[in-house]
């Protein structure tokens, strides 16, 4: 008994001894991942900075822009963040920007949808001050349940993705090849019929917030024509709602979907434009 259960702890040791390591390693390393949010949730980033959903993660890369500026692209996902709630304290609690920077709003009606049953205000989870934003973030590795096993997988994704796709190694390889593809895609896709109000209402507040310190740009991002056709179907007055919003505040809006080179751009997907064009969109 006494050799089983010593066998037992040396199995256990070992597996802690394991674990402890792949959690140091890759918290010490500058080429692996955690996974791909716990950056954000690693400073008070005191820059400029990209808001807002999947559309502007993968659209706008933060690297194609002025060294002085010291963009970060802390956007997440259409579920995570919309302009709700605890993305807006979020955005409050983890800038505490520099005079003379860029605040940037990415856009659209998705960008204020209240659609999803399973979004419980995403950030609140966490209950962050801004003590808590750390180089190590314990608290997130234990509410989003980073295991060794989770880190490993991630970072092997990674690299097989890197060795078949290169740079663009974030994204699969889905294609679009056909319009009876993509009018599937478009008629499958989800829209919001109605602008939250309450959304609308965190986004001027962001924009008063920020304004102190920054010049403040709304940014509607190019998607497939035929989406944005649709888009422009289930909320036809979002550019004149947007537009409304910067005149009332002073600021800018960019519809780029308007663009003329917007033929040119290649798409991962209908609503996400390809890492490979993304330096067409800070040329403007």
């Amino acid at each position: 008994m006494k050799l089983f259960l010593s066998k037992i702890g040396a199995i256990f040791g070992i597996a802690a001894i394991i674990s402890f390591s792949i959690y140091t390693f890759v918290l010490v390393s500058d080429s692996l991942k955690i996974d791909l949010y716990y950056e954000n949730f690693t400073e008070i980033h005191t820059g400029s900075f990209i808001a807002g959903t999947s559309r502007a993660r993968y659209a706008i890369d933060p690297r194609y822009f002025e060294d002085s500026l010291d963009f970060k692209n802390i956007s997440f996902t259409r579920s995570k963040s919309p302009y709700n709630f605890s993305y807006t304290e979020y955005l409050l609690d983890v800038v505490d920007q520099k005079n003379d920077m860029i605040s940037l709003f990415c856009v659209s009606p998705i960008s204020f949808e209240k659609r999803f049953e399973f979004n419980k205000e995403y950030f609140r989870q966490f209950n962050f001050e801004k003590k808590d934003f750390n180089p190590i973030n314990i608290k997130y590795l234990i509410k989003e349940r980073i295991t060794p096993l989770k880190i490993t997988y991630h970072n092997l994704k990674i690299l097989i993705k890197e060795m078949v796709y290169g740079e663009n190694s974030e994204f699969d390889n889905r294609k679009i090849f056909t319009s009876t593809s993509v009018n599937k895609m478009v008629k499958n896709y989800p829209l919001p019929t109605n602008i939250n109000k309450e959304y609308l209402e965190n986004l001027t507040v962001l924009i008063h917030h920020f304004s102190k310190t920054s010049k403040v740009v709304l940014v509607r991002v190019p998607i497939w024509k035929e989406l944005y056709e649709k888009e422009n179907v289930t909320s036809p007055r979002f550019n004149d709602l947007m537009d409304s919003i910067a005149t009332r505040n002073s600021i800018l809006y960019f519809d780029l979907n308007e663009i003329k080179f917007n033929p040119g751009l290649k798409f991962y997907d209908i609503s996400h434009v390809t890492p490979m064009k993304e330096k067409k969109l800070q040329k403007l």
